[in-house]
């Protein structure tokens, strides 16, 4: 961590990244994007580095950039503005239902008769200590105000992003990896807040193949087990395990498929809506307001309980031609190098201020 040095000779901000302790051990959209968003940074010239709990900390950086304003966090964010450090903090405020989001929001009003400190509190003071806030939407900003109280000092629309190297995918590597092409497919960890057994349902109403591409959660096993006794029950439904993020296998079976579906009872965006309309794939997705502030128009919606409704939009989207316009609206506003120039605009405008 710096004290309050000077900013580096070229005037570009120097940042240290903290991220979720347990990254490493799931690597999903956001800490895809995490180390994404750092390449980008440096390539514009930033200098970007990561802390380490166990390491000397190094101190000639001028901002500790969280991801995730989590409980466990309030003290580092203390500790970082005590040497020096401003604190930038993407909120990342993940609701699992709008039952979930009601009770967290009524602890707004029970935490101040609280004798001790609670999770709550904590995670408010993240989001109030913190010298900027990015958003992922603005939805996401409405939460932080009306779920938490808070207004941060700072704060600005930065949204989730994918990367642009989806829009060069070919089907052929999937289609002759494993036979299929023209299928329904769902990315992302098989689980309860997915939707997987309405999605199931929805794909055999419409009589069409479906791909599931993802970790079964193992914190749901009762879930998983019946996932897997679908899959092999029926011939038209495959599951495959999650592929590296890097991996071409991945982009070739967004482009091998027809729609892509994201039933979830909850998401901030959906990274893998993204990647999905990259590759002139159909979308159907859940009609939240942080997800049609980024899919817009080009999505089909379909209420995440309703499985007839979601039957339809299947194939209501498998059978419309796909709009070159949802990938145009990727490119130009939803992929990491446009995230990259909004935060770096960001942190100028942080260090300016503290100058």
């Amino acid at each position: 961590m710096s004290s309050s040095g000077t900013r580096a000779s070229n005037g570009l901000p120097r940042v240290l990244f903290a991220e979720y302790p347990l990254n490493r051990w799931n690597l999903g959209g956001k800490e895809r994007r995490t180390r994404a968003l750092a390449a980008e940074l440096e390539r514009l010239g930033a200098r970007v580095g990561y802390y380490d709990a166990w390491s000397e900390p190094d101190r000639d950086f001028d901002i500790l950039q969280i991801f995730g304003s989590e409980y466990y966090q309030a003290e580092l964010v203390k500790r970082a503005r005590s040497v020096g450090l401003a604190v930038a903090t993407f909120s990342i405020l993940v609701f699992r239902s709008s039952a979930d989001r009601e009770r967290t929001r009524r602890w707004r009003h029970l935490d101040r008769f609280c004798p001790v400190t609670t999770t709550f509190g904590l995670r408010r003071s993240v989001l109030a200590d913190s010298d900027l806030v990015f958003f992922a939407s603005e939805a996401e900003r409405r939460d932080a105000q009306d779920v938490y109280g808070v207004t941060p000092r700072t704060s600005t629309v930065v949204r989730s992003t994918v990367s642009p190297e989806f829009a060069d995918a070919s089907p052929i590597a999937f289609e002759r990896a494993t036979g299929l092409r023209d299928f329904v497919l769902a990315v992302g960890r098989i689980e309860p807040r997915k939707n997987t057994l309405r999605l199931i349902e929805a794909a055999r109403r419409c009589a069409l193949p479906l791909v599931l591409i993802g970790p079964m959660d193992q914190s749901h096993p009762d879930f998983s087990a019946d996932v897997r006794a679908r899959v092999d029950a029926h011939p038209d439904l495959h599951w495959l395990p999650p592929y590296a993020p890097d991996d071409p296998l991945l982009a070739s079976a967004y482009a091998a498929a027809r729609v892509h579906v994201l039933p979830s009872f909850h998401e901030t965006a959906g990274l893998v809506n993204m990647e999905a309309l990259l590759t002139r794939t159909q979308v159907v997705t859940t009609p939240l307001d942080a997800v049609r502030e980024y899919m817009r128009d080009y999505a089909f919606y379909a209420n995440p309980e309703d499985v007839g409704e979601l039957a339809a939009k299947i194939r209501e989207a498998y059978d419309t031609p796909f709009d070159e316009r949802a990938r145009d609206h990727v490119l130009e506003t939803l992929t990491h190098p446009s995230a990259a120039r909004a935060m770096l605009d960001a942190y100028r405008g942080l260090l300016a201020s503290r100058s």
